[in-house]
């Protein structure tokens, strides 16, 4: 799962959870509506036509970028549920080698772009951020820095357990063929 999503980068105003009539107003809930506010405002100031421009093929827009549209929502949670398939072939090592490949490029790719991103909205935006939010946008890159870091051996351990797992049905399948042709030749010597 990404880190740069909707919910972490961008204040999500608050709404009722429940049908019931909201409490009144406490000091602390009016703090945290005060906190938004001006959160909301320090995004406001951030251009995201100026951001999509400077990396228009970033994966944030297709995956992550607020929206409304059912298309692309839907878009959405058809590519999540395909790389969540093919995570599960890669874990039950039922991946082609160009499946599992391809798994990892892609999450190199997310990370990779989490990375542009976030560095982008640091770099052009830190100063007007509120601190709660810039040090989400650090943490998220410290973790894409540190997934990046082990993709490799992930790659390289999902190969192995691949080969592993052929070699071991490959053998099963043999020892299956054996039996049967045993089974045969004692069945044509029973006659």
């Amino acid at each position: 799962a990404a880190v740069c999503r909707q919910s972490r980068v961008f204040p999500v105003p608050p709404g009722p959870v429940s049908s019931e009539a909201p409490s009144p107003p406490t000091p602390e809930t009016e703090a945290d509506e005060g906190m938004f506010d001006a959160s909301a405002l320090a995004w406001s100031n951030v251009d995201l036509d100026a951001v999509r421009a400077a990396m228009p093929d970033n994966s944030y827009w297709r995956r992550s970028a607020p929206t409304r549209d059912p298309e692309l929502l839907r878009e959405r949670e058809q590519e999540r549920a395909y790389w969540n398939e093919q995570y599960g072939k890669v874990l039950s090592n039922t991946a082609t080698e160009e499946e599992v490949r391809a798994y990892y490029a892609h999450q190199q790719q997310l990370s990779t772009d989490a990375i542009e991103f976030s560095s982008y909205l640091l770099d052009q935006y830190g100063s007007v951020l509120p601190e709660r939010d810039v040090g989400l946008l650090e943490l998220a890159q410290k973790l894409h820095y540190a997934r990046l870091e082990e993709l490799p051996r992930n790659l390289s351990d999902a190969l192995a357990r691949r080969e592993e797992h052929a070699k071991l049905r490959d053998e099963w399948r043999e020892q299956q063929r054996l039996f049967d042709t045993q089974g045969s030749d004692d069945a044509r010597k029973g006659d």
